[in-house]
């Protein structure tokens, strides 16, 4: 056998990335650990320091306190997977129709976003709640209120398996599997390496505007943090 036959060989035994796909809402015990994950995957976005300060250990409480809200949030569109030793949570991914860029009030409510002012202060709320509406307004625009797409959220890799083509193998198979001929996928990325990453999939920007947030606890301009808008058509 020529070694690319055997390549093709074994990566015919193994498991598809839907195989190994657990859904978040079926493993409620795993439900810290793939908060812990998003947690170190986010925590040096230029939103969250914004938002919740330049101090770490008070940043990791928060985003930590934030991303457990939001897989409850996610339901059944959070998916999780095992790294090969089938024991520890290697990544996450939210591939859906439905997407989670523009949440409600009642979803916020379950979230758990309306208990942020009483642990973590007031000033934190007001900032959060003025990055999400400035991000619903720019979504809105670009990608639509209608839906009619499909969106790709809270996608991170454990720090331990990135740069070894983890995360593009899971994206280029799932995008094949999962979305229909003719359907766009979105996005919305806030760091450049990211954005390689996406183009090397297809993405094109559609918005590289920066979102302009105001801060309600002081007066002044508003703050510019990068931002980019992306789309995939299939």
């Amino acid at each position: 056998l020529s070694v690319c036959t055997a390549l093709d060989f074994f990566a015919a035994l193994m498991p598809s990335w839907e195989e190994r796909l657990h859904c978040t809402a079926d493993h409620p015990e795993r439900l810290q650990e793939i908060a812990d994950l998003l947690t170190e995957a986010y925590l040096d976005n230029p939103i969250y320091i914004w938002t919740f300060g330049n101090d770490l250990d008070t940043r990791r409480r928060v985003l930590n306190f934030l991303n457990l809200g939001r897989l409850k949030l996610l339901g059944r569109r959070s998916e999780f997977w095992l790294d090969e030793s089938g024991t520890v949570v290697e990544g996450h991914i939210v591939l859906s129709t439905e997407s989670g860029m523009a949440p409600d009030f009642m979803q916020l409510v379950k979230a758990g976003i309306l208990e942020i002012p009483f642990r973590f202060g007031f000033g934190v709320f007001l900032r959060l709640n003025a990055f999400l509406d400035e991000a619903k307004s720019r979504a809105a625009n670009r990608f639509g209120k209608d839906g009619g797409h499909w969106s790709l959220e809270a996608f991170a890799v454990r720090a331990k398996s990135r740069g070894q083509g983890v995360g593009s193998r899971a994206l280029q198979e799932l995008m094949q599997s999962r979305v229909p001929p003719g359907q766009r996928v979105v996005l919305a990325t806030q760091e450049d390496r990211n954005v390689r990453l996406y183009k090397r999939h297809g993405f094109v920007i559609l918005d590289n505007a920066s979102y302009e947030v105001k801060n309600p606890c002081i007066c002044g301009e508003p703050v510019r943090i990068r931002n980019y808008l992306m789309e995939r058509r299939t």
